[in-house]
């Protein structure tokens, strides 16, 4: 590695990524820093990024808004679609098992509550992206 540039970007990246992912799910979202990039939830999150950074002209002219004339409705679901996909993965594979972590981690906490993957998957979003 000497002699070559720091990829400040993919490390503090991949730091925040696994600094939610033990707080929510007590797992590592990104296993090498040199992956950060090319991995799905990586890729996930910066379509998300330019989608909500974009600006919508409804939000201007309010008669536009049914139309969707950017695709950013369309473009926001499927985001959502996907990465709900993601989220259920780690939800079902920890409903079975129950509590895999000691202390307890926030999806310990809501299944222990019994709250529904939808539930669970809304919360998490609510918690990424505010």
């Amino acid at each position: 590695m000497q002699g070559q540039a720091v990829k400040f970007r993919e490390i503090a990246f991949g730091a925040v990524l696994n600094m939610l992912g033990n707080i929510l799910v007590s797992k590592d979202f990104v296993e090498h820093v040199q992956e950060t990039l090319k991995g799905e939830l990586c890729e996930l999150m910066n379509k998300i990024t330019d989608v909500a950074s974009s600006s919508n002209i409804s939000y201007f002219y309010p008669i536009l808004g049914p139309l969707d004339l950017q695709n950013l409705r369309k473009r926001s679901m499927e985001l959502y679609d996907r990465i709900s996909k993601l989220w259920e993965a780690i939800v079902q594979e920890r409903k079975p098992s129950g509590s895999s972590s000691c202390p307890p981690d926030f999806l310990d906490v809501l299944i222990k509550n019994d709250f529904s993957t939808d539930h669970i998957n809304m919360l998490f979003m609510a918690y990424i992206y505010y």
